[in-house]
């Protein structure tokens, strides 16, 4: 179970610093935490980002980070606690099944050229 934490915080790390620049990085780091630990208060955001990516923000540019989200409506806060808004949580869902469609997809057109050959 610890190898598969270490290979997601590897591929984690990757797609993150695949960012344009530090400001989208940030934005990408916490999403990410955010999705992974589903809510945590604002003074705990910090810890969680360590224990996902191994550093530790620095404080001012994280709580602009988190206020721009906000504004955007990227990330939700209530009753003292961020978590992911409705939309940013559907993400990955409709990432899924679009992933599903095309694999649907490929699998017909497969079927088709196996027929022709026969």
């Amino acid at each position: 179970m610890n190898d598969i934490k270490n290979h997601i915080k590897i591929l984690s790390a990757l797609s993150v610093a695949a960012s344009d620049t530090r400001r989208d990085t940030f934005i990408s780091v916490v999403i990410r935490t955010l999705n992974e630990i589903t809510s945590c208060e604002r003074k705990e955001l910090t810890e969680y980002i360590n224990e996902q990516f191994g550093f530790k923000p620095y404080e001012p540019e994280l709580d602009e980070i988190v206020n721009f989200l906000l504004k955007e409506r990227k990330i939700d806060e209530k009753h003292n606690l961020l978590s992911l808004s409705a939309e940013e949580k559907k993400k990955p869902l409709m990432f899924k099944i679009l992933k599903q469609e095309i694999k649907k997809k490929v699998d017909i057109r497969i079927s088709r050229i196996l027929l022709k050959k026969t």
